[in-house]
């Protein structure tokens, strides 16, 4: 009867503690609210920095918060995070569509496409990856609107797994390594920049063009991947890995099309030819934008070939050869410096790994030899037909 008794009496002695806390929660929400009206109000004038802080700051210190601590969170805290991003978005989008009308339409399918995203994050991120292998021939042929799908692709995906990490609960903490941090500041800053431009349009263009693509690699590795959407997303890029490289070998063997080559001379000028020739542009609009993708991707490609195991070795393996033949082939010789340091750190990670048992001597030799023979093959024939 008094363990019966002491149970009753528990959440009784500690119901006026959660009632007053909530009550103080609810009054700080108010608070705040007005103050966010209040400064965004362009009859109020405050200093330059301290309106977008007082609008976006809260919000996005409880949403950092509860991302990265490990649930199960509070209903009291999920409704506050839910309240601030709610007011703050809303202010923030007041001001902005009176700049660009136009944004008021892609709410609605920045909400459509969080959703789909988040349904498929395996086939979002790996249609991302192909535009950006392939954006050059999309808009020669098909005059794809490359760019706006991009943004809203990755709009769709910032929303759904922001919304995932805040309000999903998790069972550990978010593991946020240096890199990733230094990134996330730089992220913070410079979207804080765009409330602080003389105009909403030039801050958004800016935003744009230094750091909205940047934070796609952050986005990517926090995204709560399963096993099976894992491996989807790893054979996808296998595959379109391969098919950007061996279409950018197919066009240095029988040149670009005519509507690619008009694009080519349209977009960069004489920087896309090398001793009179256009230079190999694969599926790109330069030669030097092909140099740059595949000079990411081949050491990628590589990692992922030692790291994996049967098929999936060898779309990786045939994937590397090819991007490393299509930069030699592009005439770019400044992306051949960062993939050496690439191919060699990723042997160097790779055979002294305590994730790989073994020495894996033999597996570490042949990718050597295999990088010296198609680079001296590429070079050979590139050099060749130069």
């Amino acid at each position: 009867m008094s363990g019966l008794s002491l149970k009753l009496r528990r959440p009784l002695r500690g119901s006026p503690w959660r009632l007053a806390g909530q009550i103080l929660l609810g009054l700080a929400l108010c608070a705040w609210t007005a103050l966010a009206v209040i400064a965004a109000s362009p009859e109020v004038e405050l200093p330059a920095r301290s309106s977008p802080l007082v609008i976006v700051g809260p919000a996005a210190a409880l949403g950092a918060w509860l991302a990265w601590r490990p649930g199960p969170h509070s209903r009291e805290l999920q409704l506050a995070a839910a309240w601030t991003a709610t007011v703050a978005a809303a202010l923030v989008l007041a001001k902005a569509t009176s700049a660009r009308p136009e944004i008021a339409l892609a709410i609605p399918a920045v909400a459509v496409s969080a959703l789909v995203c988040m349904r498929f994050p395996g086939a979002a991120v790996v249609g991302l990856f192909a535009i950006s292998g392939c954006f050059g021939s999309l808009t020669a042929f098909l005059s794809f609107p490359v760019g706006s799908t991009v943004d809203l692709v990755l709009a769709g995906l910032w929303a759904g797994t922001a919304g995932m990490l805040v309000f999903r609960n998790r069972g550990r903490a978010l593991l946020l390594l240096p890199g990733a941090v230094a990134i996330g500041i730089y992220l913070a800053i410079t979207t804080f920049e765009i409330l602080t431009a003389p105009t909403f349009s030039t801050g958004l263009d800016a935003f744009r063009t230094s750091a909205w693509y940047l934070g796609a690699g952050l986005l990517v590795g926090h995204m709560a991947w399963t096993e099976a959407s894992h491996s989807r997303l790893l054979h996808g890029i296998a595959v379109v890995s391969l098919a950007i490289g061996g279409y950018a070998v197919l066009r240095w063997s029988i040149g670009p099309a005519d509507v690619e080559r008009e694009l080519a001379v349209r977009s960069a000028g004489g920087y896309n030819f090398l001793f009179g020739e256009l230079r190999v542009i694969g599926s790109f609009a330069s030669g030097h934008q092909l140099g740059a993708w595949t000079a990411g991707v081949t050491p990628f490609c590589l990692a992922l070939a030692l790291a994996s195991k049967g098929r999936l070795r060898v779309l990786f393996a045939l994937a590397a050869g090819l991007c490393a033949f299509a930069l030699l082939a592009s005439g770019v010789r400044a992306g051949l410096v960062g993939v050496a340091a690439g191919v060699v750190l990723t042997l160097m990670l790779y055979q002294l790994s305590r994730g790989f048992k073994g020495l894996h001597l033999g597996v570490t030799a042949g990718a050597t030899a295999a990088v010296l023979i198609i680079g001296a093959v590429a070079v050979a024939t590139t050099t060749e037909t130069s």
